[in-house]
């Protein structure tokens, strides 16, 4: 069985590169599976994302009255399995081959670090996700039909089910934020039970916060506080009782003084089918008393797990694309970082680009001065030209000081409380996130932003946009390094008579042809090179210019040099290594061949490599495709490699320091 040409046939994979679906293909299994026989059932975990080969499947929903139904078929070329995987829920239909089947299969591992890593498949897959959706909405409709169908003498309240349902049911479908959606719940519930304040809580049992609410006073849709509940609330009972409770006056009083007016509650946890733990819950008041009947109740009990279903899915769709948004976002910002060497215009880019991802109000990147010991801003967004120019903070003190002292980030959520916060920036600012720009360990400059907001209110810092940030400062680093030496390299050229420009090395010597004609030879591929030749030759020179000249233009370059480590440690540097593979390994991290993929690497002084390791990046490049230390996955290469070597290359290979192959092959 060819895979590869199987794969290529469906609609997920049919764009990738015949390298990306060889390294697919190389990881899954093929299964067999009998007419009538179960792939999997509803309510197990999913552990594998199916692609079917041949043969059909039928899509089979269970009820709890013991009936089932078949909501859809697929046949070859179409994938499913997916959606468990995103969301960590468990299977939510049956999977039965109504013909024998045969499928490609992925363990969740493969799914998570090979396909969620292509955009591409990402984005697909996120459209199938949001189909499902869809389709789940539908099959909520229908479960309240069946409900009603088979209990002619409840008619009324079946109808009443049928028209909350449906009504929550497209929320689903609907292209609304998740606070929207929530927002949505509670006035929708409010409404349909006649109550007079609906309240909506997120969180776990050890913590809640309240997330959404409607009704109050004025009977009207708010916006919630963000506030957390106290550890006294009995809502936390609820959580860990995972039972609905009733209230009364008296209980209610419990709640504090702003419930006092309310004489009846029905507080229910939030349970998605299948999951052991609450991942909220739900209440709502009455001015009245008695009001709500034990109708009222089954009600309540009935929807609370459809709509922990529906928030859990909308928050996982929407985490799922605001991960591919921003993974996009990342790589238009490689690009656009690595197709300047203008240092200021460099600069100004990195501000704008991260105020536009990360939703903030000002950003400010500041740059060492270590003859001064103070920080400088070199590049702003938001903040006015005139403050700009004035300001400067010491290495040390305040927020950006002492990240830039400490090499290490900070979120300062309440600026008015904070000790370190010594900004004179004009205006009101509640928040800032500060992380160091580093360059070969050492910190080079900071980077800030202040108050992130969205349309409808301020929102404060969190770890993920650390992370994002701290994403974004590496990128800048690099380019502005990048900017510096190739500023460097520039002057001292033009100091000896020559010239470069962006893109062409200039002259009409002889020499000067021979180079142009070589650069243009190498960078109409990306096969490995080899620039041999004297120290001060200009061999990095060349190396950049064959880089912009190359496919991979738009890609990051990096030059390193293979004399900064311990030889013994350069294969962690260059093919990464997994978490626990040697002592002192507490995370995974990615080697150069990972980092930069879709690049460039300039590896001078190769010959300070151990020849065990000069043999493994060879084998590399011939295979196409390479492991980290302590891993098992293959992971494809997809950086060019230009080798720098100082000095004859026979010389080198007859001392023994320097692998006779990567001269021969890839001069």
């Amino acid at each position: 069985m060819d895979k590869i040409k199987l794969l290529a046939d469906t609609p997920l994979f049919h764009k990738l590169r015949p390298d990306e679906l060889a390294l697919i293909a190389s990881v899954t299994e093929n299964i067999n599976v009998k007419t009538g026989d179960y792939v999997y059932r509803q309510g197990e975990m999913g552990h594998a994302f199916y692609v079917i080969v041949s043969g059909k499947i039928d899509l089979i929903v269970n009820y709890d009255d013991g009936g089932s139904s078949i909501i859809g078929r697929l046949s070859a070329g179409n994938h499913f399995g997916e959606i468990s995987l995103l969301t960590g829920s468990p299977r939510s239909r049956s999977v039965k081959a109504s013909e024998d089947l045969i499928l490609i299969s992925l363990e969740k591992i493969v799914f998570d670090e090979i396909l969620l890593e292509n955009p591409r498949i990402h984005r697909l897959l996120d459209e199938a996700l949001a189909e499902r959706l869809r389709m789940a909405s539908r099959n909520l409709t229908e479960a309240a039909h069946r409900a009603e169908e088979s209990d002619q003498a409840g008619l009324k309240k079946k109808e009443g089910e049928l028209l909350l349902l449906n009504k929550l049911s497209t929320l689903a479908a609907a292209d609304l934020s998740f606070e929207d959606v929530k927002e949505k719940i509670t006035e929708l519930v409010l409404n349909n039970f006649n109550a007079d304040l609906c309240e909506l809580y997120l969180g776990t049992p050890e913590r809640l916060e309240k997330s959404a609410y409607c009704g109050g006073i004025d009977r009207s849709k708010q916006a919630a506080r963000k506030e957390y509940l106290k550890s006294s609330s009995p809502i936390y009972d609820v959580m860990r009782s995972k039972e609905l409770i009733y209230l009364n006056s008296a209980t209610i009083k419990e709640f504090g003084n702003t419930y006092v007016k309310y004489n009846t509650a029905f507080v229910v946890p939030l349970i998605c089918t299948g999951d052991n733990d609450p991942l909220g819950a739900l209440s709502i008041y009455s001015l009245e008393a008695d009001i709500f009947d034990s109708d009222h109740k089954k009600l309540f009990i009935f929807i609370a797990p459809h709509i922990a279903q529906l928030l859990k899915n909308i928050q996982f769709y929407q985490e799922s694309r605001r991960q591919r948004d921003e993974l996009e976002a990342l790589s238009q910002i490689g690009k656009e970082l690595n197709a300047s060497y203008d240092l200021p215009r460099l600069l100004y880019k990195i501000v704008s680009l991260t105020a536009s991802l990360m939703k903030v109000e000002d950003v400010i990147l500041r740059l060492t001065d270590e003859h001064e010991g103070v920080l400088r801003i070199k590049s702003y967004y938001g903040i006015t030209d005139e403050v700009a120019h004035t300001v400067t903070q010491k290495i040390g003190e305040g927020v950006a000081g002492k990240v830039a002292e400490e090499g290490k980030p900070i979120i300062s959520n309440d600026v008015v409380k904070d000790t370190l916060f010594t900004h004179n920036i004009p205006g009101k600012i509640r928040s800032v996130l500060c992380v160091p720009l580093l360059m070969k360990g050492n910190v080079t400059g900071t980077m800030s932003v202040y108050d992130k907001k969205t349309d409808k209110e301020w929102q404060p810092f969190t770890n993920d946009d650390q992370r994002l940030l701290d994403t974004i400062a590496s990128q800048a680093s690099i380019a502005i390094e990048n900017a510096r030496i190739f500023s460097d390299r520039t002057a001292k050229i033009s100091a000896k008579g020559d010239l470069i420009r962006s893109g062409d090395f200039v002259g009409e010597s002889h020499q000067a042809k021979q180079i142009r004609a070589a650069i243009a030879e190498f960078s109409a591929n990306l096969r490995p090179v080899l620039l041999a030749g004297e120290a001060g030759a200009g061999k990095k020179l060349a190396a950049r210019q064959i880089h912009l000249e190359s496919p991979n233009l738009d890609g990051p370059y990096i030059e390193v040099d293979a004399r900064r480590f311990d030889p013994r440690l350069w294969g962690g540097e260059l093919f990464g290594y997994e978490k626990d593979s040697f002592d002192f390994a507490p995370v995974r991290r990615l080697g150069y061949m990972e980092q930069f993929k879709g690049g460039t690497i300039a590896l001078s002084h190769i010959e300070n490599l151990e020849k065990s390791l000069q043999l493994k990046l060879l084998e590399t490049i011939k295979n196409g495709h390479f492991q980290s230390l302590g891993g098992k996955r293959k992971i494809l290469l997809a950086v060019r490699f230009i080798f720098l070597v100082d000095g004859n290359i026979k010389f080198l290979v007859n001392s023994g320091n320097f692998n006779r192959e990567i001269g021969r092959a890839h001069v």
